[in-house]
């Protein structure tokens, strides 16, 4: 049985995207612990900053997006077991919190737009305002929100 080249495309979307989402996690879960100029904050945020490069060369762009209970990446949808799955409750909770239906990385991303980021996951979520970064905090990511509370209809609002 062969796979059709879109099927392995599909399949190593899936993985990169896993794994880009669990380096995001694991920097987040480290935020909540340490300061960023901690060792092991450093660390973390290398070999996520080194998972991001790799994409980026080859994906020109990293993009999660939320739809109700799918999220996709680079407009693949990601599978989850129950072994991942808490990756999946992570993105959907902090999304929802925040009321972004989209996260894109584009080349050229700082460590201190991915710092900012973290520490902005980190954060307690707004309760209604919208998000505190500002445009000029984050150049190479970008957040989109929802246009209205359902996830039908999507804007995108360069942060």
């Amino acid at each position: 049985m062969t796979t059709k080249p879109s099927e392995s495309k599909e399949a190593h979307l899936t993985l990169m995207g896993l794994e880009l989402l669990s380096k995001i996690y694991y920097l987040y879960r480290t935020a909540h612990l340490y300061e960023p100029n901690n060792y092991l904050f450093i660390q973390q945020l290398q070999d996520l900053l080194q998972t991001l490069d790799e994409i980026l060369v080859k994906e020109k762009k990293a993009q999660f997006q939320l739809r109700a209970t799918t999220l996709l990446f680079n407009k693949t949808k990601l599978k989850f077991s129950h072994v991942n799955y808490y990756l999946f409750r992570f993105i959907k909770d902090e999304f929802t919190n925040r009321q972004i239906a989209s996260l894109t990385f584009y080349p050229g991303v700082k460590e201190k737009e991915v710092i900012d980021f973290i520490l902005f996951l980190k954060s307690s979520p707004p309760k209604k305002e919208k998000s505190q970064l500002k445009p000029q905090d984050l150049s190479l990511i970008h957040i989109s929100e929802p246009t209205r509370p359902l996830y039908i209809s999507y804007a995108v609002f360069c942060l």
